[in-house]
């Protein structure tokens, strides 16, 4: 998939989760995990995705930098 394809796909995703989920408006951890799971089709469990984000996704991010 073209990059420049995937970004119009992500952000529908993201209006359609958003649209329908009140947690997903409340916590960007959640409206990621639901991102994710409706990409991917993976479904993370809350308390693994919250081990897997006490490593802060920007905070590695700016590392790499």
């Amino acid at each position: 998939m073209n990059p420049q394809d995937e970004i119009p796909e992500i952000k529908a995703v993201v209006e359609e989760v958003l649209s329908s989920s009140a947690a997903a408006r409340n916590s960007d951890k959640e409206l990621y995990r639901l991102v994710v799971k409706e990409v991917t089709g993976i479904e993370i469990p809350f308390i693994q995705w919250n081990e897997i984000m006490a490593v802060s996704y920007e905070s590695v991010r700016r590392m790499r930098q």
